[in-house]
Parts: C-alpha cells; structure tokens; sequence
C-alpha cells in the first residue's frame, strides 16, 4: 500500500487552504484511511482547529525540523478526536525556519527525510504549507508525492498559480523529486453566476486541462461557523452546501486511488 502524500498549497493566504486540509482530512479518516496532516503553516490554524493550543503543544514540527530532527515523533503528533486522524502541531516559531536553517546543507530536503519514519503508519500524509514560497514551502512540495491548490476565482490568484508552478517545476528538476505531480486544482469560494469565475475556470482549464479541476468548493457561512466552532464542517452542519462539497472531493480524491498504487 503505497502512502499518498498531499501538500495542499497556494502561497495566496485566504483561499481556503486550511479549510481543505481540515476537511479533506477527517473526510478520509472518516473512510477508513489512516491519516495524518502536518501543519507546516506558523499561522497554527489547522492545530488550533483541534483545539491544540501552539503555545502548550510543545515539541512541534518546528523543534523536529530546526533543533533537533531526532526527536521521536510520537512527541509530536496528537489525537484530534476524529478515529483515524492525526496531526503534527505547528507553531509561530516556524516563522523562522528560514533563518534558522539558511546555511544548513539539506535544508530544502529536511522533511522528506523525517516523514520517512512514519509513512508506512499512515495511508495518506496532508501537509497544510504556509502562504509563501519560502523554505516551509519548498521542504513540503519536495517530501510530497502530490500537490492540491485551493484557489478563488480571481485575476491576481490566477498570476498567482504560475509562480507556484515554477516552485513545483524546481522542485521537480533542480531537487529531484521527479514524482511530484499536481493531483488537482480546487476552485474555493466558488460562484458560478459571475463572469469572472467561467473566465478564470476557462482559463484555469487551457493552462492545466479539465481533468485537473477538482469539485469546487462554494463560498458558505457554515464554513466559517464551523471554524470557529473548532469543528470540521461535517460534525458542524452535515446538509451545509459546503459539507456536500467536501464530501465530493473526499470521493474525488480518493477515486484517484488506483493510480497512485493503492489496492
């Protein structure tokens, strides 16, 4: 059984990353598979959706990854209360991993490495990347064997998946990882009334191709609620049109299974 693992990035903050991570997450958990999602993010969001506070969950994948890469990960990952998930709590302190391993010699090719002690427990790893192309960035693209980007409908956002593409190519060809594909793109806050949104899906679709569009996910209040709630949006409010979305792409997702090897 091979282990699928997802960054789920965009370097545009608020375009529902975390949201997809959370939810995509415990919808595979709640499947059966065994789960565990890493936030790479110093923002904490994913963690503190777990009601894991950043500050008292010491040590973190800040500590695994810049003071000291041998400490045991059951150290670090927690129970989120969902059967079959897992997470690798985040910290502030990740703001600063770009200083802190500037000169060390594996610094964009750390977490590949550390996520190699654990991948046989876990049939998919999801890694919640922080907004940016930094090295947070670069260390979960090049561990991963897939990428998911959530992105809106919009002009800038558009411009914005070409550069991560570069990051996606580099970390191909210039680091090696030739396995890294882009398994798909979500269209977050969607609305297919307004004319931007089919201009920027058509030409999402003459860049990428169709198959690469993943269901879209539609702007809901009930999203919101429920991260505030400190809850998925299926435990929130199961019938909301965003819990029906994520149900979607979780089957989605999981369709994608026979290709990437599982059984």
């Amino acid at each position: 059984m091979v282990t699928r693992i997802i960054s789920i990035t965009n370097q545009k903050g608020g375009v529902g990353k975390t949201t997809t991570s959370i939810n995509l997450s415990a919808g595979l958990a709640a499947r059966g598979r065994r789960v565990l999602l890493i936030d790479m993010d110093p923002q904490s969001n994913s963690t503190i959706n777990f009601q894991i506070d950043p500050e008292d969950s010491i040590p973190t994948m800040y500590e695994k990854l810049v003071e000291d890469n041998d400490i045991n990960w059951k150290k670090i990952i927690r129970e989120t209360g969902i059967q079959n998930l897992h997470i690798a709590p985040s910290s502030l302190n990740l703001a600063a991993a770009d200083y802190f391993l500037l000169n060390k010699k594996d610094k964009s090719i750390l977490l590949e490495r550390l996520i190699r002690e654990i991948r046989d427990s876990y049939d998919y790893i999801l890694i919640d990347c922080p907004p940016s192309l930094g090295i947070l960035t670069v260390n979960s693209l090049y561990a991963s064997t897939e990428v998911i980007i959530p992105t809106q409908l919009t002009y800038f956002a558009f411009e914005g998946l070409k550069q991560l593409l570069k990051i996606i190519e580099m970390t191909k060809k210039d680091l090696g990882n030739s396995k890294l594909r882009i398994s798909g793109i979500i269209p977050t806050f969607y609305n297919k009334r307004t004319k931007m949104t089919r201009k920027i899906i058509n030409d999402i679709i003459d860049k990428f191709g169709e198959k690469n569009i993943l269901t879209p996910i539609p702007k809901n209040t009930s999203l919101d609620e429920a991260a505030s709630e400190h809850k998925t949006i299926n435990s929130f409010r199961r019938n909301a049109s965003g819990a029906k979305a994520y149900e979607k792409l979780t089957e989605e997702i999981i369709g994608q299974e026979k290709q990437n090897g599982k059984k």
